[in-house]
């Protein structure tokens, strides 16, 4: 059974890998697209905006978790009933989207109207983006349980197929742009929440084509909601805590430095968000088995997941960051052009170490909300990393460098999931010496190990694109030896060379 868990984790990952190749570079290259239509001011007030929204949804945030947590749990026990779970998490979503239209069209409209340092020429356009955002964050809250019974169900496959039709659309919604000489945010704005309804229709069909118990039945199990209300509070803590650093983050930018500073932190972000999305593969594929696991009661399998998860996570993000990193300035004029935004440099590489982080520890917090004893765990190390606000405002009147800002970001990173590393072995899903012998210490060697070797070579070869596909390819040949070395225990690699010798 355990093999037949690995090898779908495996056919997962590699079908998640594929999709990832595929949307990665089509986000980024739409990405230059949107800053070359839009420019800088405008692609930061729609950063503005995005921001504006999340801080006044921050109850949501915790619905996608709740969701997915419940499906998969229910999949995994013995007698669980899928679909009168399913129609309770529809019950919630319901709620929660009534709820948020409310607070966004009262509190967060004046809010950013009231605060927010937005050009007068884009004040309209950013007034209707607000409203395309609305729609689209109800958009989000109803697919939810559809998007949960796919990842459940394991069936990564579609999961890939919408993805990219996801992104092509999005690519489409930045292309359109060069047809408009005028209110391109609005177009943009608009052609965004478009591409998310038409996701929202392909996950339903298919669902229900697939999974019978997605189809609604209206019911009202009173101790089931407060249970599922209990640990959507406590993700929405998680994320509200987040978001509300994150946003004070952005608006300080906006505040101490102006929209363009805004739109260097937005590409450093989606430049984050896409070397993560890189590694997340394993973890969306390792997820389900990691929440059946523990429904199961099989800790042992389900701690192995977990470390294994973890530096595997690290390992695929090695791939990209590492490369990125030593040729970050030739890189980025690749990706955006020839004339690069100031501070881009430096945001988007201190974005990458903090992706090298956030990459080591998520597989914890995967084991952590299979339990649903998350309240220690999202409370404190989200209530230390608020200090980042103060500690950057700080940093700002003493230095006046947003790059000298955004290091102390980077700094509340490493301590804040430290401290979450600590909760998890207090809640006995890991250990902490197992997770340093098993996790910490060979992806560290390997880190290291392979960044020293692909920086002496990038020193030998031309600062030209035939250079940097060369040090591409010694980087992944440099990395991959440097695992099998250090990265892996000796039961796999034993297996490793086995399969290459029955293979030879």
């Amino acid at each position: 059974m355990a093999t037949d868990d690995n090898k779908r984790i495996i056919k997962n990952s590699a079908m998640l890998y594929l999709r990832m190749l595929f949307t990665m570079w089509i986000n980024l290259y739409a990405t230059r697209v949107v800053l070359r239509e839009l420019g800088a001011d405008d692609l930061g007030v729609y950063g503005v905006v995005g921001s504006v929204v999340s801080m006044f949804t921050i109850l949501n945030s915790g619905i996608v978790k709740t969701v997915q947590r419940y499906i998969t749990f229910e999949l995994g026990k013995k007698e669980g009933n899928v679909q009168r779970m399913f129609s309770s998490l529809m019950n919630v979503s319901f709620i929660m989207s009534f709820v948020t239209i409310v607070v966004l069209e009262i509190a967060g409209l004046w809010f950013m109207n009231t605060y927010m340092n937005i050009p007068d020429a884009s004040r309209t356009a950013a007034n209707w983006v607000f409203q395309f955002s609305i729609i689209t964050t109800v958009i989000g809250l109803l697919s939810n349980p559809y998007n949960a019974l796919v990842i459940a169900h394991e069936k990564m496959s579609a999961f890939a197929y919408v993805s990219i039709i996801q992104v092509i659309l999005n690519f489409l919604a930045a292309y359109c742009l060069q047809w408009f000489t005028y209110n391109k945010l609005f177009y943009y704005g608009l052609f965004m929440m478009l591409s998310a309804i038409s996701i929202r229709i392909i996950y339903q069909i298919y669902c229900r084509m697939r999974f019978p118990e997605s189809v609604y039945h209206f019911h009202w199990d009173k101790p089931q909601l407060i249970e599922i209300t209990k640990f959507a509070g406590w993700s929405a803590v998680d994320g509200g805590l987040t978001a509300l650093a994150w946003n004070g983050v952005t608006w300080l930018i906006n505040i101490s430095f102006g929209p363009a500073v805004n739109a260097v932190l937005t590409i450093s972000t989606q430049a984050k968000n896409a070397v993560l999305s890189f590694a997340q593969n394993v973890q969306k594929a390792i997820d389900p088995q990691i929440t059946k696991t523990y429904a199961a009661n099989d800790m042992m399998r389900h701690r192995k997941l977990v470390y294994k998860g973890s530096k595997f996570e690290v390992y695929l993000v090695l791939l990209i960051i590492i490369p990125f990193f030593v040729r970050c300035e030739q890189i980025l004029h690749l990706w955006l052009g020839e004339r690069l935004p100031e501070y881009i440099v430096t945001f988007t590489r201190i974005g990458l170490l903090e992706t090298l982080i956030l990459s080591c520890f998520e597989v914890v917090r995967s084991s952590v909300t299979a339990t649903g004893k998350i309240r220690n765990f999202v409370l404190y190390p989200n209530i230390l990393f608020l200090f980042v606000v103060p500690i950057m405002y700080l940093l700002n009147k003493l230095y006046d460098s947003p790059p000298i800002s955004m290091l102390g970001l980077l700094s509340l990173y490493v301590v804040s999931y430290s401290y979450r590393l600590i909760l998890a072995c207090k809640l006995k899903v890991i250990t902490f010496f197992d997770f340093v012998k098993n996790t910490i210490i060979p992806s560290s060697l390997v880190a290291l190990s392979s960044y020293i070797c692909v920086l002496v070579v990038s020193g030998l070869l031309p600062n030209t694109f035939g250079g940097l596909c060369e040090l591409l390819v010694v980087s992944t040949i440099s990395i991959a030896f440097c695992v099998f070395l250090f990265g892996i225990d000796k039961n796999e690699r034993n297996k490793i060379i086995s399969i290459m010798s029955n293979y030879l």
